[in-house]
């Protein structure tokens, strides 16, 4: 069944009105033509292997944003493998990454005996360092870490005191001026 052509007062086809197949198209009416997509990119054709390492080859965590930004299939790489990436990037960002690990792990043991209202257990380094990737809590962890230390220092580095130590000037604080 072929729909009916839709005329209005003045006898020309309505716009978006469909002709019944077979009919003639007007001669000056422009051919339709197909839609052209645009040229694949690297990122949408390359394995994901290939994605995860250049990720991992990044310098600083503002090139990894800026990598996972590029197209929708590298965020998706990101959120899929965002744990192995940063397990890479992290070290190489981080100062001491691997002590703030230990730390951050170590703090998480305490902290979960302590809610628990027991004493914490025995911690030994070499148990909180087992090989597998540090998770997303623990990627946080650190990175929360990194940024204290990193507003510490720049207080220690703009900060003049506007007194003097308090146990400068005493003379019992030394060594020497408890012995007079």
């Amino acid at each position: 069944m072929t729909k009916r052509r839709s005329q209005n007062p003045s006898g020309r086809q309505a716009l978006g009105a469909r002709l019944p197949v077979g009919t003639p198209r007007h001669p000056l009416s422009p051919e339709p033509t197909a839609v052209k997509l645009p040229p694949p990119n690297f990122f949408s054709t390359a394995p994901v292997e290939l994605i995860i390492r250049i990720f991992q080859s990044c310098a600083s965590f503002p090139d990894l944003r800026s990598l996972l930004l590029t197209s929708r299939r590298t965020h998706a790489t990101w959120l899929a493998h965002r744990t192995t990436i940063l397990a890479h990037v992290a070290p190489r960002t981080i100062p001491a990454f691997d002590r703030a690990l230990l730390a951050v792990r170590a703090t998480a043991l305490v902290h979960t005996a302590t809610h628990h209202g027991l004493l914490p257990p025995p911690i030994h380094p070499s148990s909180l360092t087992h090989p597998t990737l540090p998770s997303p809590a623990d990627l946080s962890a650190v990175l929360s870490l990194h940024h204290l230390a990193r507003c510490i220092e720049t207080r220690h580095r703009h900060h003049r005191p506007r007194h003097a130590h308090p146990l400068a000037g005493r003379q019992d604080a030394s060594p020497a001026g408890r012995d007079a």
